[in-house]
């Protein structure tokens, strides 16, 4: 149905031009489509083909990304909070499992930087 697939691709552009994702929960994009919390998840799920949390992890991921390329300053923590994370160990399990190491380990060692550049 086509109104299914228009909901996965308004549900990516939320994200993506979302200011804050700490802010973005399923549950509240449900709502404001009219939809229940699980069957927004569900729907997604049967019609796009993909889950609300790997949306928004894709989008933390992109995000952390391109803060490390950029020309500004980073610590964990700004780069914590741009990516949506409410705290830092949560950002830094992340990193670990997208990139093979913490986050802190990341900011501490010219060598990984390097891998970003």
């Amino acid at each position: 149905m086509k109104i299914e697939k228009d909901l996965v691709v308004l549900t990516k552009e939320i994200i993506e031009n979302a200011p804050d994702l700490s802010r973005i929960r399923a549950g509240l994009l449900a709502e404001s489509f009219g939809y229940s919390d699980g069957g927004y998840c569900d729907l997604l799920q049967r019609e796009g083909g993909i889950k609300f949390s790997h949306l928004l992890e894709a989008e933390r991921k992109k995000r952390c990304v391109e803060l490390i390329n950029s020309d500004k300053p980073v610590n964990v923590k700004s780069i914590s909070k741009a990516c949506g994370f409410t705290n830092t160990a949560s950002a830094s399990r992340c990193f670990k499992k997208w990139f093979g190491f913490y986050l802190m380990d990341f900011k501490n060692n010219p060598d990984l930087q390097m891998v970003f550049r």
